[in-house]
């Protein structure tokens, strides 16, 4: 499944790093909502939570996670982007 140039693959694992930045929420709040057993079913490795993209998927699918979030991420990823492209454009002489 792609959203907004964040692609999620069904048969991979994510950890709570990459599922914030999908989701846009901090990792506290993934780990206050894997207590009490809100949020995206997740499967312990250790002691290091993992959540499967087809879990991802069915709770964004599901409304759970608001797009909202996911476009601002993939707005963050672009703005940074094209950031560094002028910069480096501006290290070449390309740009004044």
């Amino acid at each position: 499944m792609r959203i907004k140039d964040i692609e999620i693959d069904p048969e991979r694992c994510y950890d709570d790093f990459e599922w914030s930045e999908i989701s846009g929420k901090k990792r506290s709040t993934l780990a206050a909502d894997r207590s009490p057993g809100r949020g995206v079913p997740f499967i312990r490795i250790g002691r290091k939570p993992f959540y499967l993209g087809r879990d991802i998927i069915d709770t964004i699918l599901r409304g759970r996670v608001s797009f909202i979030a996911l476009v601002l991420v993939a707005a963050v990823t672009l703005v940074a982007a094209i950031g560094a492209t002028a910069q480096a454009a501006v290290g070449a002489g390309l740009l004044p």
